[in-house]
Formats: structure tokens, sequence, C-alpha cells
């Protein structure tokens, strides 16, 4: 008797292998052409709703908020990216009318996608052995309508292979006999088929109308990221210059404190925080990914865009502004990095009240090396420091703790190796060992309050007091 159920055990667990085999491997999902490929800024807008980036929803909808990408830009960059906005304008203007046709053909076909997968597990739990020869047929239809298309060849092979199968497999399941399936299978004339290679076509030029929008996006901000490096590289150079200039500074503290600031401000970093905040918002995350909110959309809820222009300025406007605290916070490490070259606290305190007289230099129209540049440095830096001295944060305490404890406790460090002692203490920050986080975290508090300290105190003198002809 135990030998007779033991045998019955064995059968019943082969027939169950055998279904399984035959059965569609549901974890895996077919490679869908989702419509956020094809709409422009389609992902970029929802993620920054939900993001809630300054009241996103508004911005996309009022239309006198936005500009051309190229008016905040100068010289050769304004020209070639006015160029190429102009193009992608002309393109996408005579392309978006399509944009509604193709969703409503991605609704469709993921629609009768999700009854054929229906049907084949159907068929797969009716009819496991007629299933595993058409297996292959029924998964190319499939490719073939997320693709949007030509899927003509593909119906005509599963329609053949349904119906050399025996009725049973199935008239018993509601998937297979849905009469949208059922009606475009057996139609060749289905307005849905014969439409498929033009959808298509338009869901190829939607494609090529996010390409080139979002191209133009990038070569913007890029070019602002370029401009705010060279603008910084060049605030820091001309300080440095001045301090050296007026004897603030040796010529070996300013060799070492522009080598430090090289290796914060280097070539191309800020671009590719550009393109990679850009790529952030404009790329769905994958299934399952690590950030929900960039989850893609359902195909049901996708939406076409009405205002290409306007979502062009508000994502270049949002990647911009990642890129300028970007640039802050390497500003600060720059400065740090510089003040670990120079001999004591009160001079990096110096060069801290020279970096933020920049924004005065600017408002004034001025460059850190002209003349009218060093009279603005030689007539704030007094009250900058008398500011920072009143502050509630002892800032030169600060720093100095932070100078002794990188450099091993000595409170003198003139002659030791700077760039090793800072290279070790840099990679503590990045192994996010908590003590040298924390320490970080205070001295980058203490450097931007004493820059905001002593850019008020540049902003009580009118520019017209700075006015010195340049030399």
């Amino acid at each position: 008797m135990s030998c007779q159920f033991l045998q019955l055990r064995r059968a019943a667990f082969i027939i169950l292998l055998q279904g399984a085999s035959a059965l569609p491997l549901l974890g895996q999902q077919i490679a869908a052409e989702h419509p956020s490929q094809y709409v422009p800024f389609l992902q970029s807008s929802e993620y920054l709703k939900k993001v809630g980036y300054e009241n996103a929803e508004v911005q996309f909808q009022q239309f006198d908020l936005f500009k051309d990408l190229h008016e905040e830009l100068h010289g050769a960059d304004a020209n070639e990216v006015s160029e190429e906005e102009h193009d992608a304008d002309q393109f996408c203007e005579y392309n978006l009318p399509s944009c509604p046709g193709v969703v409503d053909a991605a609704l469709y076909n993921t629609r009768l996608v999700d009854v054929l997968q229906t049907c084949q597990n159907d068929i797969a739990r009716i009819c496991p052995k007629e299933l595993k020869a058409r297996t292959q047929r029924l998964e190319k239809l499939q490719q073939s309508l997320l693709a949007f298309g030509p899927a003509d060849t593909q119906f005509d092979a599963v329609k053949a292979s349904f119906d050399t199968m025996p009725e049973h497999c199935t008239s018993r399941s509601k998937a297979c006999q849905s009469r949208e399936f059922l009606a475009i299978l057996n139609n060749k004339e289905h307005s849905r088929r014969t439409e498929m290679p033009n959808v298509k076509y338009h869901a190829r030029k939607l494609q090529w109308c996010k390409k080139k929008s979002l191209h133009v996006v990038q070569m913007a901000v890029e070019a602002t990221a370029r401009h705010s490096l060279t603008s910084l590289r060049k605030a820091f150079r001309g300080v440095l210059e001045w301090l050296r200039f007026t004897d603030r500074i040796s010529a070996n503290e300013f060799d070492g404190a522009w080598a430090s600031v090289n290796q914060f401000l280097t070539k191309g970093s800020f671009e590719k925080k550009a393109r990679d905040e850009l790529y952030v918002v404009s790329e769905p995350s994958p299934p399952g990914g690590k950030f929900p909110e960039r989850r893609e959309k359902k195909v049901a809820e996708v939406t076409c865009p009405d205002t290409i222009k306007h979502q062009q300025y508000v994502l270049g406007k949002y990647v911009n502004e990642k890129v300028h605290a970007f640039g802050s916070s390497q500003v600060l490490d720059a400065t740090f990095g510089a003040c670990i070259w120079l001999s004591n606290t009160g001079k990096c305190l110096q060069l801290i009240a020279a970096m933020s007289a920049g924004k005065r230099m600017d408002e004034c129209h001025m460059t850190a090396d002209s003349g009218a540049g060093h009279t603005l440095l030689d007539s704030m830096l007094p009250h900058a420091l008398q500011s920072m001295q009143n502050m509630e944060v002892d800032v030169s305490d600060i720093l100095e703790g932070a100078f002794r404890s990188i450099h091993g406790g000595r409170s003198s460090y003139v002659n030791e190796d700077h760039g090793k002692v800072l290279a070790f203490w840099r990679s503590q920050v990045d192994r996010d060992v908590p003590s040298a986080v924390d320490q970080h975290n205070a001295i980058m508090m203490a450097l931007e309050a004493a820059a905001k300290q002593a850019v008020q105190a540049a902003a009580q003198v009118p520019c017209a007091s700075y006015v010195n002809k340049d030399l």
C-alpha cells in the first residue's frame, strides 16, 4: 500500500514538473517599449512634482514663467544652444500632435498583452503539452505589441497555432475567448493591425523629439556649469593673487593653496554633476529600484505634454540649482583645503572674507584681478573680519582645532606634508568615519556662517565707493 502511495506521489510530482516547465516565467518581464521612452519630459515633470520642487505643478501650468534656455547664456554657448533649441522646437511642434494617438495605441497594446499572458497561463494549466510548441510564437507577438509592432505576421502565426490546438485548451479560458482579442486575431483588416506600422513611425518621431529636447537642456546646463566653474576658479585665483600681492601670504602658501583648490574645482566636475542630475530627472528608475519617486508611470496614467519649451526651462532651472548647491559645497571644501596650506587661522579668515567678496564684485561688475576689485577687497576686508569676530560661532577656534586634529595634535604644522595630510583626512570623511564626518560638518557650517557674515559686510558699502579705474 505504501509503495503504491509513493508511486502515485512520484507520478504527481512528474506531472507538476512538466506543467511548470510549460508555464511562462512570470518573474521575467518582457522588455516593454513604455511611452515614457517616446513622450518628451513625461518622466521629468512627474519626478519634479513628486519631489515637491517649488510647486512644480504650478510652474508647469503657468506659461509666463519660462524663458528660452539660451537667454541666460552668453557668447558662443548662447548661439549654439539657440540654434539647437530652434531646431528642436520646430521638429517637436510638427510631431507632438501624434502623441495622443501613440499613447492610446500603447494603452491598447499593453491591455492586449495582459490578455495574451493570461491566456498563455490558462493554456499552461489546461494543456501544458500543447503550449510548449507555441510559447515562442505567443511571446513574439507580445514583444511586437509592446514595441508598437508591426505584429501582423505574429498575429497570423498565433492564429495558426490556436487553429491546430484542441478546442478545450482555449474554450475554458476567458482570456483566450476575449472578444477584443479574437476580433483582432481573426481579422487581418482590423484597424489596430493596419495602423501598427504608422504608430511605430510616429512613436519614433516622438522619441527623436524627446532626444532633441533633452539634448538642448543638456547643452544649456553644461554651459552654465562650465561658466560657474570658470567663475569660481577665477575668483579663487584672483583672491589668492591679491593676498600674495599684498604680502598677506607667502609664495609657498600661494602655490600650495592654489594646487589644493584645483583638487576640488577640477575641469569637467560641474558638467558631470549637471549630466548626472539630468539623467536622474529624465530617466525612470527600473522596477524595484531604490528610487520609488522615479518610478515609471503606468501606461494608463500617461498624458502628453502641452508646453515643451516651458518644461525645458523648468527642468534646466532645477538642474542648475542642483549644480549651484554642488558648487557651493565644493567652494567650502576648496576653501578649507586652501587654508590647510596657510600658516595660521588669521590668513584663513582673510581668504574666507576675500572669497565672499566675489558676490559683491559681480553686483558691482568688477573682477578680482582689476584695480576696482582690489579696492573692494582692501575696503571690505576689515569690516568682514570684524563682523566675523562678533559672531556667536568662534570660527577661528573651530578652524584651529580642526588643523591641530588633522595634523595629529601639533600646533605647528607649517612644514607638514599638507597634501598627504589633507588626502588622508578626506579619505576618512569619504569612508564615513564618524569623528571625521562630524568634524567636516562642523567646519563646513563654520565656513558657511563666516562667508555669510563677510557677504553682508561687503554689501554695506555702495558700489560707487569701490570705483577705481582698472589698471
